[in-house]
C-alpha cells in the first residue's frame, strides 16, 4: 500500500493551449477535503503549474494558504 493517494493536475484543451481552470483546482480542494482512500497523506503534483488561469492561481493560493496536515504540493513548471 502506498503512503499516499497521488493526484495529478496538468493543463486542459488542445495540447500546448490547456490551462488549469478555477473548476479543476475546486475539483482538487474537495477530493483533499475527504480522508486518503489508499494511504494516510494526500500527494498533489501540479505539471505546467505555469498554465493555470489567474482565477485558477487564486484558488489554489487560497489552497496552499490553509492545507490540511494530510496534504502535499509539488507544483511543476
Amino acid at each position: 500500500m502506498s503512503p499516499f493517494d497521488t493526484h495529478r493536475l496538468t493543463g486542459e484543451g488542445l495540447p500546448g493551449q490547456g490551462s488549469i481552470s478555477i473548476e479543476t483546482i475546486r475539483r482538487l480542494r474537495a477530493r483533499l477535503a475527504m480522508k486518503p482512500h489508499s494511504g494516510r497523506h494526500h500527494f498533489v503534483a501540479i505539471g505546467a503549474a505555469e498554465t493555470m488561469t489567474p482565477e485558477g492561481q487564486n484558488a489554489l493560493l487560497k489552497l496552499l494558504e490553509e492545507p490540511n496536515e494530510q496534504s502535499h504540493f509539488f507544483l511543476i513548471i
